[in-house]
């Protein structure tokens, strides 16, 4: 019961205080042109810096990365991700000269990149031949096939020791 007491003392304290802060501030009304003038100056607007992967904007697509199954060809890969068997042939036509589809090789990786959609059709494909090439298949209308050599960064370090 004496507890009780304290605990009502204190916030009925707690209570005066607030209550006399609160009344030794000062309210200045404002005008919705004030506002707005206000909101203006302190608005800061911030575009954030695009994302790419392969030399392509990604923020609106949706990534997809797998390697390549065993006994699985391009036409495989694609018809999962709604590209016609049209666009596909179309597509290893266009490769002809820079990359042949037919040497799509077991545990490559690959990279799909598809709209954010219900259907999740893919825009690129990205294929590594090797850790140091890839292949862009870009599926657009104006089916385009371009091969990339990735860059390199050489660096070199030092060790050195004594033994004695």
């Amino acid at each position: 019961m004496k507890k009780l007491g304290v605990l009502v003392g204190i916030l009925i304290g707690a209570g005066i205080v607030i209550h006399q802060v609160i009344d030794s501030m000062e309210f200045t009304p404002v005008q919705p042109e004030q506002v707005a003038e206000m909101a203006a100056d302190t608005l800061v607007s911030v575009t954030p810096e695009p994302t790419y992967l392969y030399g392509i904007v990604i923020d609106s697509l949706e990534v997809v990365t797998d390697k390549v199954k065993r006994n699985q060809n391009l036409s495989e890969i694609l018809s999962d991700f709604n590209i016609s068997h049209e666009q596909i042939y179309n597509l290893a036509n266009a490769s002809k000269g820079v990359f042949d589809v037919r040497k799509i090789g077991y545990r490559k990786p690959y990279t799909l990149l598809c709209e954010k959609d219900s259907l999740n059709t893919a825009r690129y494909m990205v294929y590594e031949p090797s850790l140091t090439e890839y292949v862009l298949f870009d599926l657009g209308d104006s089916i385009q096939v371009t091969y990339h050599q990735k860059e390199i960064q050489v660096v070199e370090r030092e060790v050195s020791g004594t033994i004695d």
